[in-house]
């Protein structure tokens, strides 16, 4: 045997038993007596009205019924009550968390801002300070190249006057030489 027909014989027995109950079923719907429906028959009551006093159990009854739902009414609006007053709580709880968080928020910001604002004096500071280093530098060459001219002026002209009055001094003593060479000459010629 192969295995294809170890594998039928499962589906074949099912299939065969799903025939049956199909077809039982059939025979059980066609049958004369399935075909009579007998209607259910109606019975008509005439209904006449009763009136009674209530005894006093039932109205204590009643009264302990009314109570209790009243009670209960009541409990139910103070609940209702603490419910809303909670929910109101919570609500104010949540806005002043919102107040406190835009606070925060804000104060945060003005702090950055602050920050940003000391940066920016600083980096102005440095720049001023530059600006005046920059200009003072220039200021000093300046006046040294404006200085520089005079200064040798004047070393030319104390040169001037040292170089004339060595000259004159020069003049002077030559004509001390002079002067000293004829009185000597003088004094020779007398001797």
């Amino acid at each position: 045997m192969d295995r294809r027909g170890e594998n039928l014989v499962r589906p074949c027995v099912l299939a065969l038993g799903l025939h049956v109950i199909v077809v039982s079923s059939f025979f059980i719907a066609v049958s004369p007596e399935a075909k009579t429906i007998i209607p259910p028959q109606v019975i008509v009551m005439q209904a006449t009205e009763l009136t009674f006093a209530p005894s006093e159990a039932a109205i204590s009854r009643a009264k302990k019924q009314e109570e209790e739902t009243d009670q209960k009414l009541r409990d139910l609006e103070v609940a209702k009550q603490l419910a809303k007053e909670l929910e109101r709580k919570k609500l104010e709880d949540k806005k002043r968390q919102d107040v406190e968080l835009k606070k925060k928020a804000e104060t945060e910001r003005l702090a950055k801002e602050l920050e940003q604002k000391k940066l920016e004096d600083k980096k102005q500071a440095k720049a001023e300070a530059k600006s005046k280093a920059e200009a003072k530098s220039k200021a000093e060459a300046k006046s040294k190249a404006e200085a520089e001219p005079k200064t040798k002026a004047l070393q030319n002209e104390e040169a001037l006057l040292a170089a004339e009055k060595s000259r004159k001094s020069a003049k002077a003593e030559k004509q001390k030489q002079k002067v000293i060479e004829e009185a000597f000459k003088k004094a020779q010629a007398k001797a």
